[in-house]
């Protein structure tokens, strides 16, 4: 569900036009979903991990790479303060 996503991440994925599942979401933002196919928002690459059919069944999330270093950074700052 979109807005349980929103919550463990703290993201800000809409869910309109009647899409409630990542899956869902996913295949609304995509042209073509293929497995491999990635979608971004807000600090997050989503992946389709599985399909069947034409139905998404498992999704694989990675932070973006900016957003995890800055997070690294703002770790480091507050354990070592200048």
């Amino acid at each position: 569900m979109i807005e349980e996503t929103n919550r463990l991440l703290k993201t800000g994925i809409e869910d309109d036009e009647g899409v409630y599942t990542l899956g869902g979401w996913l295949m609304s933002e995509l042209e073509e979903a293929v497995v491999g196919a990635e979608v971004s928002a807000d600090d997050y690459t989503f992946v389709v991990a599985e399909m069947e059919n034409r139905q998404i069944k498992r999704v694989g999330v990675r932070r973006a790479p900016a957003a995890a270093s800055e997070s690294q950074e703002a770790s480091a700052s507050a354990e070592h303060p200048s």
